[in-house]
C-alpha cells in the first residue's frame, strides 16, 4: 500500500489524466501485476511472441510506436531497442519505474498521450468533439512498426465512469472510442500489431461460467491472429466467490486481417 502511495505521488501527469482515474489505474495495475507475476506469466509470453512475430519480414526498423505502452510488460524492449533506431513509448501515464529503467536509452522516447482523445471535454457539454490524438504519428514517414499493446479495451473505461456518475448520457460514446482507435491503426502506412482482450468470463469455484462481458462494446475484430486467455483476476481478488477470465487476441499484422474481413 505504500509503494503504491509512493508511486501515485512520485508520478506526475496532466490534470485530465488524473482526474479521470488513469494514474490511479497504471498504479493498481502496476500492483497486481506484481501479485499475480505466475498467473500472468503465459500472457505475457504469448504478446511478447506476437510481437516477435510481427517483426518477421519487416525491410526497415527505423522507428517503432508502442501505444499504450504503460509498464511495458508485453512487449520485448530489449528485442525492441536491438532492431529499431527509435522506440516511442506512447501513453497517457508513464509510471517513475518505467522511465527510471529506460531513460538513459537515447533509442527511447517517452511521449504522453491522451489517446482517447475527448478526455478534457468528458464531464463537460454533452457534444462531445474527439481529437485526432496520433495524427502527428500518422504523418511520420519513419515508422515502420506499430503496437497497440492490450490497450483498445482500456479506451472506453473513461467513458464508462463519466456515464455511471451522469456526466455524460451517450452510451454510443463507449463504442465510439473503440471504433476510432480501430480507424486510427488504419490510419498507419506501417504495419500494425495489434494485443487487445476482447471479452472476459466470470467464473465460479467449478470452473462454471456465470457471465460473459463484451470489452469492445459490440465492436467486432476479423478472424485470424492468435487467441489465448488471460487470468487477471485470479479467485477471491475481486469476488470471493468467482475469477476473471479475459480473452485475448493478438495479430502480428492486423491488416492483412482486416482486409480479409472487409473481403467477406
Amino acid at each position: 500500500m505504500l509503494a503504491e502511495l509512493a508511486l501515485y505521488l512520485a508520478t506526475p501527469v496532466p490534470r485530465a489524466i488524473w482526474r479521470h482515474g488513469l494514474l490511479r489505474e497504471s498504479v493498481g495495475l502496476w500492483s497486481r501485476g506484481f501479485r499475480h507475476r505466475k498467473a500472468w506469466a503465459g500472457h505475457v509470453r504469448r504478446c511478447k511472441d506476437v510481437v516477435e512475430q510481427s517483426l518477421a519480414g519487416l525491410t526497415r526498423h527505423r522507428t517503432v510506436v508502442v501505444l499504450g505502452s504503460g509498464l511495458l510488460r508485453d512487449v520485448p524492449m530489449n528485442l525492441l531497442v536491438e532492431r529499431f533506431d527509435k522506440v516511442m513509448l506512447v501513453d497517457a501515464v508513464h509510471l517513475w519505474p518505467v522511465r527510471l529503467r529506460w531513460w538513459a536509452e537515447p533509442k527511447v522516447c517517452f511521449v504522453t498521450c491522451d489517446l482517447t482523445g475527448l478526455l478534457d471535454q468528458l464531464g463537460g457539454p454533452e457534444n462531445v468533439s474527439r481529437a485526432a490524438p496520433l495524427a502527428s504519428l500518422q504523418a511520420d514517414g519513419t515508422i515502420d512498426l506499430v503496437i497497440s499493446a492490450n490497450l483498445l479495451s482500456q479506451l472506453p473505461l473513461p467513458v464508462e465512469r463519466a456515464l455511471d456518475a451522469g456526466q455524460l448520457s451517450d452510451a454510443g460514446l463507449a463504442r465510439a472510442v473503440v471504433d476510432a482507435h480501430l480507424s486510427d491503426l488504419s490510419g498507419f502506412s506501417a504495419r500494425i500489431c495489434l494485443l487487445t482482450d476482447e471479452s472476459y468470463s466470470e467464473v465460479d469455484a467449478a470452473g462454471v461460467v456465470i457471465d460473459r462481458f463484451d470489452l469492445l462494446h459490440g465492436a467486432r475484430l476479423p478472424g485470424g491472429g492468435e487467441c489465448w486467455d488471460w487470468p487477471v483476476s485470479p479467485m477471491g481478488e475481486e469476488d470471493a466467490a468467482a475469477a476473471f477470465i479475459h480473452h485475448v487476441r493478438g495479430y502480428s499484422d492486423w491488416r492483412p486481417a482486416l482486409s480479409s474481413k472487409s473481403g467477406a
